[in-house]
């Protein structure tokens, strides 16, 4: 639904498939992938997704890119790692909902053995109270 409405575009790189942000939010420095890393395997053709266009003051200023040319130069096209404007796996999300449960579940615990010790105040402040003594009569 968001790619037929222009508001993700699809890139396959390497066999695996990226969805990206549309427009001038991509980073300045680009990394171009080699042939090698692409197996010589052009990109396909993006139908109805408008490239970005370089502007120029005349005619022979302005080069003649192909699309795969224009994909490699961006950056958000051809870096391995995650970013904003590459969605997440399935997997790694799950990894990560994983981790905050695990997260949330040891913060329950410390808040339920705070209860407990709240509600034995007077005999904590008894322990800390004896502590303190034999520590100063040392």
């Amino acid at each position: 639904m968001a790619i037929s409405k222009a508001r993700l575009i699809r890139v396959n790189q390497n066999g695996k498939f990226r969805y990206c942000m549309p427009g001038g939010n991509l980073p300045a420095e680009p990394k171009a992938a080699s042939v090698a890393e692409t197996d010589g395997k052009a990109f396909p053709q993006l139908a109805g997704v408008a490239l970005p266009v370089q502007e120029a003051a005349t005619q022979e200023d302005i080069k003649t890119e192909t699309v795969a040319d224009i994909v490699q130069s961006l950056p958000s096209f051809t870096e391995t790692q995650a970013d904003n404007l590459i969605l997440p796996s399935l997997h790694m999300a799950n990894r990560e909902l994983r981790r905050a449960k695990n997260h949330v579940q040891k913060w329950e615990r410390v808040c339920a053995a705070l209860r407990e010790l709240n509600k034995h105040r007077d005999i904590v402040r008894q322990i800390t109270d004896s502590s303190r003594r034999v520590v100063s009569e040392k």
